[in-house]
């Protein structure tokens, strides 16, 4: 029998954002966006997450992109080759220690001054 799973954690309610702690993680408050983080040589650097109305870190592109909003599509979905091309390019991007198979190197994930100051508020208020 086809089934479809998911978890649903709410992050904000009425524009104030929420966190949901237990022993084992968190789950990080508000909206938020991904930054992909490159160096002088165009190299993966990083992944930044910010809340969504940060200003972008220097350096980055933004990962996150509406597709749907209100139940209505709001962006074109990508042709394959389209998908294609941008997996091949990124591939160029990522460093080779990354790409070794036999020993797993973790790529870096940072979250943002402001991320780590409002998750603490609310573990604070919380807690």
């Amino acid at each position: 029998d086809p089934t479809l799973s998911g978890v649903y954690k709410l992050i904000e309610y009425n524009n104030i954002p929420r966190i949901k702690i237990s022993e084992e993680k968190i789950t990080y408050p508000g909206i938020k966006q991904v930054y992909r983080k490159f160096d002088e040589n165009g190299i993966l650097e990083e992944d930044i997450i910010t809340i969504v109305n940060e200003p972008a870190p220097t350096n980055s592109e933004s990962l996150l992109h509406p597709i749907m909003k209100n139940g209505r599509l709001v962006s074109n979905l990508p042709e394959i080759d389209e998908i294609q091309r941008y997996y091949f390019e990124n591939m160029k991007k990522l460093s080779q220690i990354y790409k070794n198979l036999e020993k797993v190197h973790p790529f870096k994930i940072k979250l943002s001054k402001n991320l780590m100051e409002l998750t603490n508020q609310l573990k604070s208020k919380y807690r």
